[in-house]
């Protein structure tokens, strides 16, 4: 379901932004939701300016997406550095904009549910359009 960032013949991964994308867009901030750690990773919910639909000109709208971030706990380098967007879609709607979010462990009946053990993790996200 992670898929690498960036890879090549000599690194695994690693973050990769674009030289240009602070000029072409001055405000591209990424706003950390939620950060929490399950096993042997970090995970971050991030919400940030989704480059591919927003237009370069100051007056154009901006679109944002969501995107869920985890790394390997003791990694200094960010080479396990790995993201995918994250939304749902209801009755045909889309909702990409996380605005909170909890880890918890499953009760029983929602363990059973899901077919995950009690002392799995389980991600509670709060969506918006």
């Amino acid at each position: 379901m992670f898929s690498l960032v960036y890879q090549d013949e000599f690194v695994s991964s690693q973050i990769k932004i674009p030289s240009d994308t602070l000029s072409l867009y001055p405000a591209f901030d990424i706003y950390y939701v939620y950060g929490f750690s399950s096993r042997n990773y970090v995970y971050f919910l991030t919400l940030q300016l989704d480059t591919q639909l927003t237009q370069m000109d100051a007056g154009g709208e901006k679109f944002f997406t969501s995107k869920i971030v985890r790394m390997c706990s003791n990694d200094t380098e960010f080479y396990s550095y790995v993201e995918f967007p994250l939304g749902c879609t209801k009755d045909g709607v889309e909702y990409r904009l996380v605005q909170a979010a909890f880890r918890q462990h499953p009760g029983r009946r929602l363990a059973h549910a899901l077919g995950l053990a009690e002392d799995d993790d389980v991600l509670f996200v709060v969506f918006s359009q």
